[in-house]
């Protein structure tokens, strides 16, 4: 299956690029036929030597982890305590633990799931399918056919619920949550022997496993439930898992985030035990390649090419991590390192609405290097109060609004006496990102977000989708239209093209047609079709926006063309042009936040919207346009379901043929 995947992909791909994939895919193969041998070089216990000048002792090797943290065992202890009289969530906190302790974990948003007494890492407790026993490189976890969802094992052996277990275990001092996080690390590590079950299957996942083990020492190390014996087998596993991803990474001649995130694994590990022989190969390997990526994986304007805002959030904090790691170890890193972190942050700062919350544009599947709070997963305002301290930028730290709890846990305790409180957010103006693909249109507590990118990976598709020229609009603070989202990956093979298709988005859809076809080389994405925008200027009331694509050119000689105005405070308005000739069937699916309340008025041609305490109208104007509201739904997480409405306006049409959308807010008689 991997074999004619790989054919499939080669046509496109340059030649050195195949050949060294040609060479892992047989090194691979030959690890698997040892492992049916009992010879496994991923063990720990082959080849463990010590550098010259470390006597080799536990306390020793833990003293140097220790150091090596981003926040000490000791300094997590005083965090806590700054936490207790900040934090109105420790309660939240406490009551996920509660649950852990039980072996009720929420994974996903799938929501909590009673692992039993015996945990079984390779199932997929929502579907009940398991996955075999055997050596990862057999196992085929791409079969969009069945009913199963491989993201829930893998979530699960991610153990990122550590950071419940661990947070509460400092604000609580409760020496059952200690035993608790010890119980999971030994239960995971003998079921799932290194190499072996689908635990392994992705590396990116293994990174983020190390990461969370990682972090199980700043929130356990004072234990004095977990004994040497414990922490020395730990140590272990980070060899183990640090052979595993050197030797499995995912790379590609156009890398995305699962390279990033082995980089990032392998950086945190190798820093952690610099006693171990292979870990200075890994450390400067992963530095001299984490110091090319991000200038790789995003654009001069600082957005990821992913063509996803939430996986734009996941490569941040990859590379936010990795530069406190680096800062906190007294490792050099470039100021363009730096600078291009800093436009990432800038991204974020444009991209946020109003409420705090990031629009949902591409796919999305919860990833985070470590939940570090009890916020919304899509409020990424953490982001904007750990880039204002690091970078002393004052808008970013008035638009964080607050000092999150995630800036305690990743800039250390004495963050708090760096922290300065701004109530002006007027700093924050419409943006462009041309290079990105993102427009920003604003003005006070109006928003809109327009889409005019490729669909990522520079065009190739990464996890963008169908939806150029789509939009998310905010007014007077509220949201009113948003983006579909996305539910899952794996666990169906119609949703997953659903949530690509551009029936999901708020754009114009032609003849019932996709854009674009979708790939289908076993998980099916994007493909390409062009856009660009042809006028852009900002106004006091926010600005105008105009650009077009031609995903229906080849087939129907059309060009779709989208205006997109700010005109008042109160109005905001699109008008939507389709050039060529012959008649076509026209279709808008409008999607509203599900807060909105809506009601078709009874002329047929505007919608009445309730949002908060305000009255909006949504208002068309075009020929021979019928309309319905429709049962729709919204996917704020990964495997979440809301229900909500959407505007369905439909029509058939000689070309050109013109559509005017108006959206303001209602004033009172």
């Amino acid at each position: 299956m991997r074999l004619f995947s790989l054919l499939k992909r080669a046509k496109s791909r340059p030649i050195g690029f195949i050949l060294k994939k040609t060479l892992t895919f047989v090194r691979s193969n030959c690890r698997a036929f040892l492992s049916t041998l009992g010879i496994n070089f991923y063990q720990a216990r082959f080849f463990v030597k010590n550098t010259k000048g470390t006597d080799g002792k536990i306390k020793n090797r833990l003293t140097i982890l220790d150091q090596s943290l981003l926040i000490s065992p000791k300094d997590a202890v005083k965090a806590s305590e700054i936490l207790v009289g900040r934090l109105d969530t420790l309660q939240v906190t406490k009551e996920k633990a509660d649950l852990i302790l039980q072996n009720k974990i929420s994974i996903l948003g799938y929501g909590n799931f009673d692992l039993g007494n015996d945990i079984d890492w390779s199932m997929d407790y929502k579907s009940g399918f398991k996955w075999p026993n055997c050596w990862h490189w057999k196992i085929d976890y791409l079969d969009l056919d069945r009913s199963s969802d491989v993201k829930f094992p893998w979530e699960l052996s991610r153990l990122q619920f550590f950071s419940d277990l661990g947070r509460s275990y400092l604000q609580n001092e409760d020496e059952a949550l200690a035993k608790k996080f010890k119980y999971f690390v030994e239960d995971w590590d003998r079921k799932n022997p290194v190499g072996w079950n689908v635990g392994w299957s992705c590396p990116m996942d293994c990174s983020m496993r190390a990461i969370s083990l990682i972090w199980g020492r700043t929130f356990f190390g004072m234990s004095e439930s977990l004994d040497d014996k414990f922490w020395d087998r730990t140590l272990k596993m980070l060899v183990e898992h640090g052979r595993f991803v050197y030797r499995n990474l995912e790379y590609s001649d156009i890398n995305g985030n699962h390279y990033t995130s082995n980089l990032l694994g392998l950086l945190y590990i190798s820093i952690a035990i610099p006693w171990h022989r292979e870990s200075h190969t890994w450390k400067k390997f992963a530095l001299s390649e984490l110091e090319k990526e991000i200038c790789k994986q995003t654009y001069p304007d600082g957005v990821v090419h992913e063509g996803s805002i939430p996986y734009h959030r996941l490569v941040a904090e990859i590379f936010l991590h990795a530069g406190l790691l680096c800062r906190k170890n007294g490792i050099d890193i470039s100021e363009a390192y730096w600078q291009r972190l800093e436009r990432m942050l800038d991204f974020v700062l444009a991209y946020l609405k109003p409420d705090g919350l990031a629009p949902v544009y591409g796919d999305n599947d919860n990833g985070r290097v470590m939940p570090l709070g009890e916020q919304d997963l899509n409020d990424h305002r953490y982001l904007l109060a750990i880039g204002g301290i690091i970078f002393q930028r004052e808008d970013m730290e008035a638009s964080a609004g607050k000092l999150w709890e995630e800036a305690f846990w990743l800039l250390g305790p004495l963050v708090v006496v760096k922290w300065g409180e701004h109530e002006d957010k007027a700093g924050i103006q419409s943006k462009a990102f041309p290079e990105g693909g993102f427009w920003f249109l604003r003005s006070d507590e109006n928003y809109v977000a327009i889409d005019c990118g490729d669909v990522g990976l520079r065009g190739r598709g990464g996890h963008g989708h169908n939806d150029a020229l789509s939009i998310e609009l905010s007014m007077c603070g509220q949201n009113l239209i948003v983006d579909q989202g996305c539910h899952s990956y794996t666990a169906d093979r119609s949703m997953r093209k659903e949530n690509l298709s551009a029936f999901a988005h708020n754009a114009a859809i032609v003849n019932m047609q996709e854009p674009t076809e979708f790939n289908n080389w076993g998980f099916p994405g994007t493909t390409a079709y062009p856009c660009r925008v042809l006028m852009w200027n900002i106004s006091k009331f926010g600005g105008h926006f105009s650009g077009e694509h031609t995903g229906y050119y080849d087939r129907y000689s059309i060009r779709y063309v989208r205006d997109v105005t700010m005109v008042s405070k109160d109005e905001f308005t699109i008008n939507d042009r389709m050039e060529g000739t012959g008649e076509h069937d026209f279709l808008w699916r409008w999607l509203f936040a599900p807060s909105v309340d809506v009601k078709l008025a009874k002329a047929l041609s505007s919608v009445e919207m309730v949002a908060g305490n305000q009255n909006f109208v949504f208002v068309w104007e075009g020929e021979k346009l019928s309309a319905q509201i429709l049962d729709s739904e919204y996917y704020p997480e990964y495997g979440m379901r809301m229900p909500t409405k959407c505007l369905e306006l439909s029509a058939m049409s000689q070309l050109p043929f013109n559509v005017k959308f108006t959206v303001h807010v209602l004033k009172e008689a």
